[in-house]
Parts: structure tokens; C-alpha cells; sequence
């Protein structure tokens, strides 16, 4: 019976909402433009003694580079060069890394594609690139697509001459690794805080944005450190790569649901987030941390919004935060 009573309650919130939007007066203009853009699809390339790693967006239209070291055992020596190259530039270089396999080479041939950087891991001999290789489509928040990891795969950057053999520790230690599941309950966006609430991704025009005088320049906001869950693997590369590399992970839920009400179609969209501090099994973590952090911390929060406008500027959002 309570259920049923919440529910009318939502249900007749949500009505409201829809009627009466359209007679709002609104005193300040919010907008959703993306802060950051980060890449979305990764190539990654082996020779010998180099990883090649390149990165673009959806649109294929703007390319970046990162150079690692495959000789280097006890560091990451990665170089990015800060460069944004176009298409004709990245065939040349693809020419370029072909001709250092020598004749035989099959570079192109042996490339790794992905989704993203989902991090480094070092074990006890060199370190290892997590790749996202597949992902799936959960959420629009806006025009802000939200991604599930459905799979990754993990790339020695040490070659084997630099490794040398490996010990049973490093067999063991991978994998110890590959049997966390990283294909459940992992999501992301290129363009989407994730790690805040919608509040924080939302920004006040000027009024020469709002005129449309100038184009949109929100101010870029740093992922809440909390709820990323590849913290400490993006840290290898941290003020060393282009932040456009950086892709922010959480670990929790989300799911979304378009509902019909009043001839308005909305969306209702779920998204928990969960702590990176203090976080385990019931049976072993409760209460506090020294530092304060509540064990297995969940950040809860409803979103609300027209699903007609697919728009930075003039979508109808509303949001309720739970902890």
C-alpha cells in the first residue's frame, strides 16, 4: 500500500511538472553543454619498442597520439605531444610505424581497437593497458550518451626481450586481476560527469552565449576523485596526457526509462554511484574509516527530463539527490 502511494505521489509530481512547464518563468538559463570531450575511439598499435596508441572522437575528424616505451620495465615513459593532427597526418604516421616492423611487418595488422582507456596496472614486471572493447548504450542525459563496459582486454606495453620470464608472482597477480569483473556494473561518458550530479554539469550562460553573440565556453569541472573507480590506474598518467585521454569510471547502476504522461514523453533515469572509499563486503567493512568514509557509500540520483528536446539549452531537467 505504501508503494501504490508513492507512486501516485511520483505520478502526479511528474504530471505537474509536464503541465506546468510550459507557463514557468524561469529566471536564470542553464545550460548542458559538454565540459570535456573526451576520446572515444582508441587504435592501438605495437612494434617492437613503441606502443602507438591513437585516439578520436565519434566523428573521425581529430586525432591525438600517445608514445610508450615498451623497453621501460620500472616506469610508464609515455609521451604525448599535445598535437591534434588531421586524417591525411595519421595515414602518413600509420606509413611511418609500418616501415619500423621492417618487411615483414604487421603492425596494421595486429592493431588493438577499443572504446577507451580504462587504465595502467603494474604487478611486480611491468606495466599493462586496460582497454575498453566493447560498450553499451544505457542512458541520453540530454544529448549526453551514457555507456556500460561490456568488455576489456588487457596489453602488455613492456615487450618480452624487456619482461624477461615472468615470475609466478606476475601469473598469479593477472590473474587475480582478470577475475575482477570489469564487464558488470561499470559506466561511462565522453561528454557526462558521471561522478557528479547534474547540478554540477549544468552552467549559467553569459548573456552574450544566451544572445548566441559567442559560443558556449563552460568552464571545465574535475571529476569527484570518489566516485572514480580508475583512479588509481589513470595515476601513471596523471599530468603526463592530454585530459582528453582521461575517461572517468564509476561503479554502481544506471538505467533509464521513457514514460508517456499527459501526451509528454520524459525520462526517468537511475543513477548510483558508489564510492571508491572504504568500499567491500558487508561482512568486513561497516561503519567508518579513520579518514570518515561510511563503508560502501551509495550516492543515489533521479533525473527527470523531456524527452521531446534534444537540446543543450532549452531541455526541461529536473534532479533529486539521495546519499
Amino acid at each position: 500500500l505504501d508503494f501504490s502511494r508513492r507512486w501516485r505521489e511520483f505520478n502526479a509530481t511528474i504530471a505537474f511538472w509536464t503541465i506546468s512547464r510550459d507557463n514557468f518563468i524561469m529566471t536564470q538559463s542553464l545550460y548542458l553543454n559538454p565540459t570535456f570531450s573526451c576520446i572515444s575511439i582508441t587504435n592501438v598499435y605495437p612494434t617492437a619498442n613503441f606502443l602507438f596508441v591513437i585516439g578520436c572522437d565519434e566523428s573521425q575528424t581529430k586525432f591525438r597520439v600517445l608514445k610508450i616505451d615498451r623497453n621501460a620495465v620500472d616506469a610508464l615513459e609515455i609521451i604525448d605531444d599535445g598535437v591534434e593532427y588531421e586524417e591525411e597526418e595519421i595515414q602518413d604516421l600509420l606509413i611511418r610505424i609500418e616501415a619500423l616492423g621492417g618487411q615483414k611487418s604487421q603492425v596494421l595488422t595486429r592493431k588493438k581497437s577499443g572504446f577507451g582507456i580504462f587504465g595502467f596496472v603494474r604487478f611486480t614486471s611491468g606495466y599493462y593497458m586496460v582497454l575498453i572493447t566493447k560498450r553499451r548504450k544505457v542512458a541520453m542525459i540530454g544529448t549526453h550518451v551514457v555507456y556500460r563496459v561490456e568488455d576489456t582486454i588487457m596489453i602488455s606495453v613492456a615487450n618480452s626481450t624487456a619482461r624477461g620470464n615472468a615470475s609466478a608472482d606476475e601469473a598469479r597477480y593477472v590473474k587475480i586481476f582478470h577475475n575482477v569483473d570489469l564487464t558488470s556494473n561499470f559506466y561511462f561518458s565522453y561528454t557526462y560527469d558521471l561522478t557528479r550530479p547534474l547540478q554540477a554539469n549544468v552552467y549559467i550562460p553569459t548573456s552574450e552565449e544566451e544572445q548566441g553573440l559567442h559560443e558556449p565556453q563552460p568552464v571545465t569541472v574535475c571529476p569527484d576523485s570518489t566516485f572514480a573507480w580508475n583512479h588509481y590506474l589513470l595515476l601513471p598518467t596523471k599530468d603526463r596526457i592530454h585530459p582528453r585521454w582521461r575517461l572517468t569510471v564509476i561503479y554502481g547502476f544506471v538505467a533509464q526509462t521513457e514514460l508517456a504522461l499527459y501526451g509528454h514523453s520524459v525520462y526517468v533515469t537511475l543513477i548510483a554511484r558508489r564510492s571508491r572509499h572504504y568500499a567491500g563486503t558487508r561482512f568486513l567493512k561497516r561503519g567508518c574509516d579513520v579518514r570518515g568514509n561510511c563503508a560502501n557509500h551509495v550516492e543515489s540520483e533521479q533525473i527527470v527530463h523531456d524527452a521531446t528536446t534534444l537540446s543543450h539549452k532549452s531541455v526541461a531537467m529536473t534532479s533529486f539527490l539521495q546519499m
